[in-house]
């Protein structure tokens, strides 16, 4: 069963804003139109193989559950939004055209399979749900920007969003994480040895693994629960870590610009609200590029962590776990407030 469309959709190509397709029958589109703001496939099919529906530039199309029948005529440029809990195949939605998609919103807790080639010209913004890229090739232009933003969906938090597979990345992608929500860096991050990260922004209230060393040639800044574990952040840009980040490291340099986590070439910044976990398993140097005043500062690494290089001020707590060692050498001076 299908309804069609009729006298209500205007013949004038600029009139037309936004259409929204709710029908759990077929809809079937009987005359050409233009949509100029947004289109939302929610429901059922939009049958447009008969007559032409054509997007103008800078049109959002919102995708849960509905689908087109064939090809629209797209405009320049394109926004689209994978939303809702159901599992969805990519379709017509997707432009041939390499340069009309600008924006990518995955916020589809049931996941989307990308079944056709897409490139990416501004953000990709995941939110939650995987996007399988496994099947087809998602690229990401020069400069473009990857945004992790695990989300709330109706109260809860949403499922952690993820690509599938490795995307194929221009000279320069920066990637920019957010949310309430630990995450464990994955695909979205290019390998060091690739040096195609430019900026990184980390942003998140709970813990953020890098997993793995990364390269970055542009920024980096870093404010949340940072879990560096042993690997490192290297490159010949400027490092900021934010008001009241927390820093967790088992690097056996600590923080040292040269051989410790954080291996920028540019500015080092500390903010002095910061908390530093030395927690490794084997012997720890606090590091020579360790700031001089910090929030809190714990120990947990029964084979003992080592300051050696400048004075230091803890404004908060200073904890030295059981079973762990802190080693203040060279008539250096804790003081704590």
């Amino acid at each position: 069963m299908s309804i069609s469309t009729s006298y209500e959709l205007p013949s004038s190509t600029s009139v037309l804003r936004d259409l929204s397709v709710n029908c759990p029958q077929t809809l079937s589109l009987n005359s050409s139109a233009t949509i100029n703001g947004i289109l939302n496939l929610n429901i059922g099919s939009f049958d447009n193989s008969s007559s032409t529906l054509s997007l103008a530039d800078g049109v959002i199309m919102n995708i849960r559950t509905g689908s087109l029948a064939a090809a629209p005529s797209f405009g320049t440029t394109l926004d689209l939004n994978y939303l809702g809990d159901i599992h969805y195949e990519s379709g017509y939605e997707i432009p041939s055209s390499s340069t009309v998609v600008q924006d990518l919103r995955m916020e589809n807790t049931g996941g989307v399979d990308l079944n056709s080639n897409l490139m990416v010209n501004s953000s990709l913004t995941m939110v939650s749900g995987v996007f399988d890229n496994s099947s087809s090739t998602l690229s990401l232009a020069n400069n473009a920007t990857i945004v992790m933003d695990p989300g709330l969906l109706d109260g809860a938090y949403s499922s952690m969003p993820s690509l599938a597979a490795k995307p194929s990345f221009g000279a320069n992608v920066n990637l920019e994480y957010y949310g309430r929500w630990w995450m464990v860096m994955g695909h979205e991050m290019p390998d060091a040895a690739d040096q195609k990260l430019n900026h990184l922004t980390m942003d998140t209230y709970a813990s953020l693994y890098p997993g793995k060393d990364l390269y970055a040639k542009g920024n980096v800044s870093a404010r949340g629960n940072l879990r560096m574990e042993g690997y490192t952040i290297s490159g010949p840009g400027n490092l900021d870590i934010l008001r009241q980040a927390v820093v967790h490291t088992e690097h056996a340099f600590g923080i040292n610009n040269s051989s410790g986590s954080f291996q920028l070439g540019g500015t080092s910044n500390y903010n002095d609200t910061i908390d530093f976990y030395f927690e490794g398993s084997s012997a720890q140097f606090m590091g020579l590029n360790i700031p001089p005043k910090m929030r809190r500062l714990i120990i947990n690494n029964s084979s003992g962590v080592t300051l050696q290089s400048k004075n230091i001020r803890v404004m908060g707590d200073l904890s030295v776990e059981a079973g762990s060692i802190f080693n203040i050498t060279n008539g250096r001076t804790v003081e704590v407030d």
